[in-house]
């Protein structure tokens, strides 16, 4: 009886951990594919003092990795967290703006990426992004590259928001 009961205890604290991945929404999943590739391409640009870019396809809904080789010719990236993958669910890609790019509304033709450099920064970026009728922006910060959701699509980020 003792050994049900630590059993059941057990299986209520872990069963809620275990579930939640299988109940996240699409925008959260989006949001954490887009950090940790973002997290996976500024280190492989330290460690191998490469220029990165990451690029965003708003017409197949898709990123992949591509680096400038010392010739300066870009090649795709060969590693399997960095080829081409889909933005997960029904997220759809609206509008993506960078620092140094400027803007490039949706029906552009241009292909549009995030810069990761040698020395670890990385370029600021703004993606506007909309799920499950809601609308949202994904910051990439600069000296960090870490990944901020926020609500709504903002043309910058105010002062004060963490």
């Amino acid at each position: 009886m003792v050994v049900v009961l630590i059993l059941g205890l057990m299986a209520g604290v872990m069963l809620p951990r275990l579930m939640r991945p299988l109940f996240a929404s699409d925008i959260r999943l989006a949001t954490r594919r887009l950090a940790s590739l973002t997290a996976l391409v500024r280190d492989r640009s330290v460690r191998t003092h490469r220029t990165y870019r990451l690029h965003y396809d708003r017409e197949k809904e898709s990123l992949w990795v591509t680096y400038v080789s010392p010739s300066g010719e870009e090649k795709e990236d060969e590693g399997s967290l960095t080829s081409k993958q889909r933005w997960p669910g029904k997220v759809d890609l609206v509008e993506v703006r960078t620092q140094f790019q400027g803007r490039r509304p949706e029906g552009s033709e241009e292909t549009i990426f995030t810069t990761f450099l040698p020395n670890g920064y990385v370029e600021r970026t703004l993606l506007h992004v909309q799920a499950e009728g809601d609308k949202y922006t994904l910051v990439i910060e600069p000296l960090t590259g870490r990944v901020r959701r926020l609500d709504g699509f903002l043309e910058e980020i105010p002062v004060g928001i963490q």
